[in-house]
């Protein structure tokens, strides 16, 4: 199943959702301070796959984060759902406190694939 990222941002937006007006999970970085919980993504890496020097195939690598004032798990699992669901491969690359900002931060990496045609 070939997924777009925008199916997937849609649906971390769904669960975070917006306020005063405004998204709780963006590409890159946000223009003020947001109010948790709040997650990003951006693009980690890409890699492409030749033959015949045609590209066949097109891997994206996200990084998607998630920050919450404290380890949420229930909130993880739902994020998690959502890669499931669509049988993304991913990854979580790690959870930290940090205390003296008083949240929590865990980390996934997604790949998605984009088949192209000759």
């Amino acid at each position: 199943m070939e997924v777009k990222i925008q199916t997937i941002v849609s649906e971390i937006q769904a669960i975070l959702g917006r306020k005063n007006g405004k998204e709780q999970f963006v590409y890159g970085d946000f223009n003020e301070e947001p109010s948790l919980p709040y997650g990003n993504y951006a693009i980690d890496d890409t890699r492409n796959i030749f033959s015949d020097n045609v590209c066949e195939i097109r891997q994206v690598f996200y990084v998607i984060r998630l920050v919450t004032g404290k380890k949420n798990f229930a909130l993880e699992k739902r994020i998690e759902d959502v890669f499931t669901k669509y049988e993304i491969a991913w990854e979580c690359d790690g959870d930290e406190n940090f205390k003296r900002d008083r949240v929590n931060v865990t980390e996934w990496t997604i790949c998605l694939v984009e088949s192209k045609t000759r």
